[in-house]
C-alpha cells in the first residue's frame, strides 16, 4: 500500500526507525541454532547494493579487512558521516605528526616571535615544528614558521606535496560520500500472519521516510531454512515467496504473501513450525528458519537505486495479529498524514486464532480436498470467546460478486469472497470507527442465509447485531443485541467519543437525508419488477414504489392494493415517474454537496473536516447507487448504464465518495480504499429481484448487469488475478454462449443495457 506526500514526521519515532534500520545480523543461526531478532539495513549506491552498516557477526570474518587504501575507501562509503570525519581527522593528524617529527631538527624562525614575546609565550622547538607541518599539510603553503636553510626549504616543499595528496584524498572521500546518498527506507521490526478473505497471509511493512517517489525494481521475500543434504552438507536453502510489486512507494507499503495451496509456507504453517520459529511464544527453533526481505527501488530524486533489507527470526511475527493504522487525515488541512510512531505497532487479537472475524492460520483443512469454488468463507464461524470491552463485534450483511453458479446470475464466473455492504450495518460501523472504536466484523451471507450458530445466538438472524460494548448489552457481553437504532443508542450511552460523533450538526436532518437517498437505490430497481404477479414480488415492489414516489403519490396513482403492487398498471408511466424521481434525487444530492464543497472545509454535510451522522447515511446510499447505476441494474436511463458523471455536476458525488475512501473508517467498514463499483451489491440485489419477481425478471435478464459489475469491480478483478496470475485461466464473467446477452444492448462496452433487462 502507497501513501501521500503530506507526512507527520515524529522526531523520536523517526530516530527509532532509523536506529532499527542501522541494525543488522548475520545468518549464522541457521547453522548454529542462534536466532536473531529482526534486523534491517538500507543503502543507496547508484546501482551497487551495499549494506548501510556492516553485520556485527560477519565483520570480523572479512577476508579483505586489512589495511589498504581500497579498504579505507570502502569504510568511508559504508560507514556514517561520523566515521568519515574521524578518518579524515586521523589522516591529517598522522600526516602533521610525521611531518612535525621530521621538522624538529630544522632551524626554524617564528615570524611572530616579537608579538608572542610581548604576550609572554615562548614556543618550544617541537611546537614550532608542528606549526610548520600543519601549515604545509593543511593549507599547502607557508605559515608563520619558516625555515632558514636549504634543507628546511626542501622539506617544506615535500610537506606541501604531501598536503596536496592528503587534501585530495579527504576531499574525494567527502565528495564520494555526498554522491552516495542514503535511502531512508525501513522495514517493520515485526510482521503479522492473518487472514485476508479466508486465506492466511504473511505481511510486513516497508516505509519510505522521505516520502518521495520510489519506483520498485525488485521486492522480494524469502524463507531461509537450514538444509542438510544426503551427503551431509549443511547450508541455508533459500525458498522464494511470491509477493506483489507496487508501481510506486511514497510512504508505507504492506508486503503480502498469501499462504495458499501454491505457497511453500503452507506445510510449514500447518505443522506449527512457522509459529515455533517466528512466534513470540515459539521455541525459536522450528527447523532453524529465517525470513529475509529485500527492496530495491529507483529514487527519482537521486536518480539511482536505493536498497533495504531486513531479517526476521524468533519473536518477530505476530500470529493472528494486525498492523495498527498509520495513515490518517489531518483535521485542519484535510491532507493525509503518516503516524510513524505506529509503523512497527502490531496488536494481537484477544480471540485466539482470529482477526477481524476471519479464521487464522493454524488451518487443519486439506487444501487438496478444497475445490476452487470453496476458496472463500461461508460466513464467519461462531465466536469462541467473550469480546473485550471496547472492541465489540458487529454483524454485517454480505454478499459475493459471484457464487460460482453454472448458470443464472453467475454463468460460471469464479466464486469470490464475502464482501460487506449492508447500509444499516455500515452506518453503525462508520459511527464506531469515527468514534475511535476498533470493532470486529462478523460476516453474514445475505444471499444464502446466516449460519446455524448465528440463528441460535440471535433469533432474527439479520444484521446489524452487536456483541460486547459499546453497542451491545453492557450487562451480558455474550448476548447479541440487534437493530440499527438499538445498537446506535447503546453505543452512544457506553462511549463518550461515539456520543460526540453521533451529534448531528448538519442543517439537514438524518430523516431528510434518508428520504433523499432512498430514491437513489429503489428508484432504479422498481421499474424492473413492474407487472409481476408473484405475491412476494408485489409486496417488494410496493415497498420500492413508496420509497421512490412517496406514499401519497402511490395512493394518488392507485398503484397498490392489499396484496401489494397492482400487476395491471401502465408500466410506461410508472417507469418514467421512477426515473424522474431518481434524477431529482441526484439533482438534490448534487445541490447539497456543491454547497458543502463551497464552504472550503472537509466537503461533508456539516461544517468541519469530519463527517456528520447524516454523512453515514448518504455515503452508504451513494456507494450503493453508484454500483447499481454503472452496472445497469438500475433502470434509469433508456440509453443504457451510466453513472453519476452522466448527470449535471454529477462528478461532485464521485468526489464525495473519494473523500470518504481515504478515511480509515471507510476502509474498516467496507474494506475499500478507492471508489469502485461493488459487484457484490449488484449480485445481491439481482438475486432479490429475480427471486421475488422471476416471472418478469428471470436471472438470465439480469446476468448482463452482474457481468458488467464484475468487470468494473476492482476488488473482484484483483481476486481473479490472484487466483490466475498467468491470465489464461477461467473467464472472470463465466463462459458459454450467454455472452451474447452482454452485447444485446449494443453499447460500446458490449454489456447488457438497462432497457434490455426489463
Amino acid at each position: 500500500m502507497s501513501s501521500a506526500r503530506a507526512v507527520e514526521r515524529v522526531g523520536s519515532s523517526k530516530k527509532a526507525l532509523l536506529a532499527s534500520a542501522r541494525r543488522a545480523s548475520s545468518h549464522k543461526h541457521l547453522t548454529s541454532g542462534a536466532a536473531p531478532a529482526s534486523s534491517s539495513s538500507s543503502s543507496s549506491r547508484g546501482d551497487v547494493n551495499s549494506s548501510k552498516t556492516k553485520p556485527a557477526s560477519a565483520a570480523h570474518s572479512r577476508a579483505s579487512a586489512r589495511f589498504s587504501a581500497t579498504y579505507l575507501y570502502f569504510l568511508v562509503l559504508e560507514g556514517s558521516w561520523y566515521l568519515c570525519f574521524a578518518l579524515a581527522s586521523a589522516a591529517y593528524a598522522v600526516a602533521i605528526l610525521l611531518c612535525g617529527v621530521v621538522a624538529t631538527g630544522l632551524d626554524l624562525v617564528n615570524v611572530n616571535d616579537d608579538l608572542e614575546d610581548s604576550r609572554g609565550h615562548d614556543p618550544e622547538q617541537f611546537e614550532l615544528a608542528l606549526r610548520f607541518a600543519s601549515a604545509h599539510v593543511v593549507t599547502m603553503s607557508a605559515g608563520n614558521v619558516v625555515p632558514v636553510s636549504t634543507l628546511g626549504h626542501f622539506i617544506a616543499v615535500a610537506q606541501q606535496m604531501l598536503g596536496v595528496g592528503v587534501n585530495l584524498v579527504v576531499l574525494s572521500a567527502i565528495v564520494a560520500k555526498f554522491q552516495s546518498p542514503r535511502g531512508d527506507i525501513v522495514w517493520s521490526s515485526v510482521g503479522v500472519v492473518r487472514c485476508r478473505d479466508g486465506v492466511p497471509s504473511l505481511q510486513f511493512r516497508v516505509g519510505n521516510l522521505r516520502c518521495n517517489k520510489l519506483f520498485p525494481n525488485e521486492i522480494s521475500l524469502a524463507l531461509l531454512r537450514r538444509h542438510v543434504t544426503r551427503e551431509g552438507e549443511t547450508f541455508s536453502k533459500r525458498v522464494a515467496l511470491n509477493v506483489a510489486r507496487p508501481s510506486v512507494i511514497s510512504g508505507v507499503h504492506t508486503v503480502v504473501h498469501d499462504v495458499d495451496e501454491t505457497s511453500p509456507l503452507l506445510p510449514v504453517l500447518r505443522s506449527g513450525a512457522l509459529r515455533r520459529a517466528f512466534g513470540k511464544d515459539g521455541d525459536g527453533d522450528g527447523g532453524r528458519m529465517l525470513l529475509h526481505a529485500t527492496l530495491r527501488a529507483f529514487d527519482d530524486v537521486f536518480k539511482g537505486d536505493v536498497c533495504a533489507t531486513a531479517s526476521y527470526g524468533e519473536g518477530s511475527v505476530v500470529f493472528g495479529g494486525k498492523f495498527e493504522d498509520v495513515i490518517s487525515v489531518d483535521e485542519r488541512s484535510g491532507a493525509p498524514k503518516i503516524a510513524w510512531e505506529r509503523f512497527n505497532a502490531a496488536r494481537e487479537c484477544d480471540r485466539a486464532g482470529r482477526v477481524d472475524g476471519t479464521d487464522v492460520v493454524d488451518v487443519d483443512v486439506d487444501v487438496d480436498d478444497v475445490e476452487e469454488g470453496e476458496y472463500a468463507m461461508e460466513g464467519d464461524a461462531a465466536p469462541t470467546t467473550t469480546p473485550t470491552p471496547g472492541c465489540p463485534r458487529l454483524t454485517c450483511g454480505c454478499a459475493r460478486a459471484s457464487y460460482g453458479e453454472r448458470g443464472g446470475l453467475d454463468n460460471g464466473a469464479p466464486r469470490s469472497p464475502l464482501v460487506p455492504y449492508c447500509p444499516y450495518s455500515s452506518r453503525i460501523g462508520l459511527l464506531l470507527a469515527e468514534g475511535g472504536v476498533d470493532w470486529e466484523l462478523v460476516r453474514i451471507d445475505y444471499v444464502k442465509g446466516a449460519r446455524e450458530w448465528y440463528k441460535r445466538a440471535y433469533a432474527p438472524a439479520d444484521a446489524p447485531a452487536m456483541q460486547g460494548t459499546p453497542g451491545g448489552d453492557r450487562d451480558d457481553l455474550d448476548a447479541w443485541v440487534g437493530g440499527s437504532a438499538v445498537c446506535k443508542a447503546n453505543a452512544i450511552l457506553a462511549d463518550g467519543d461515539v456520543a460526540r460523533r453521533a451529534v448531528v450538526k448538519s442543517k439537514t436532518s438524518e430523516d431528510a437525508v434518508a428520504k433523499m437517498a432512498e430514491p437513489l437505490i429503489f428508484g432504479g430497481l422498481a421499474p424492473r419488477m413492474l407487472g409481476t404477479r408473484e405475491p412476494r414480488g408485489r409486496k417488494i415492489l410496493a415497498f420500492m414504489l413508496k420509497k421512490t414516489l412517496g406514499e401519497e403519490e402511490v395512493k394518488t396513482m392507485a398503484l397498490t392494493d392489499d396484496d401489494g403492487a397492482k400487476p395491471d398498471v401502465n408500466a410506461d408511466d410508472i417507469r418514467e415517474a421512477c426515473r424522474t424521481a431518481v434524477r431529482k434525487a441526484i439533482s438534490r444530492c448534487v445541490t447539497v454537496l456543491v454547497a458543502c464543497e463551497a464552504r472550503g472545509d472537509g466537503g461533508f454535510l456539516a461544517p468541519g473536516s469530519d463527517p456528520d451522522p447524516c454523512d453515514f447515511i448518504l455515503a452508504g446510499a451513494v456507494h450503493t447507487a453508484k454500483s447499481l447505476l454503472e452496472s445497469g441494474l438500475a433502470d434509469v436511463s433508456p440509453g443504457g448504464p451510466n453513472g453519476f458523471s452522466a448527470y449535471s455536476n454529477g462528478k461532485v458525488i464521485e468526489r464525495y465518495l473519494r473523500r470518504w475512501c481515504v478515511r480509515p473508517s471507510w476502509t474498516k467498514t467496507y474494506g475499500l480504499n478507492e471508489s469502485t463499483v461493488c459487484a457484490a451489491i449488484v449480485r445481491s440485489f439481482a438475486a432479490k429481484i429475480s427471486g421475488a419477481a422471476g416471472d418478469v425478471c428471470p436471472p438470465e435478464k439480469l446476468r448482463g448487469a452482474c457481468n458488467r459489475a464484475r468487470r468494473l469491480d476492482a476488488r473482484y478483478r484483483e481476486f481473479i488475478a490472484s487466483r490466475d496470475p498467468e491470465g489464461g485461466g477461467r473467464d472472470p464473467e463465466g463462459g458459454g454462449s450467454d455472452r451474447r446477452e452482454d452485447a444485446a444492448g449494443g453499447d460500446a462496452g458490449g454489456f447488457l443495457s438497462a432497457s434490455i433487462c426489463i
